[in-house]
């Protein structure tokens, strides 16, 4: 996979997720080179790539 001088890889965004300890990842900005089916089968449940449609719900926390 290319590195890029401002955008992180893939690898880099899952471990910067799992780093934050975030109890959600969801990827975003994907290039047309990655195999959704085949990179999502390797994410852990808690991160996964997003797609065309996505809607996402972000509860409100006081």
């Amino acid at each position: 996979m290319e590195t890029h001088p401002t955008h992180s890889s893939l690898p880099e965004t899952v471990d910067l997720i799992k780093k934050i300890q975030a109890k959600q990842g969801i990827i975003t900005h994907l290039g047309h080179e990655i195999d959704f089916q085949t990179v999502s089968a390797t994410l852990p449940p808690n991160i996964r790539l997003a797609f065309d449609g996505l809607s996402v719900v972000c509860p409100l926390v006081l």
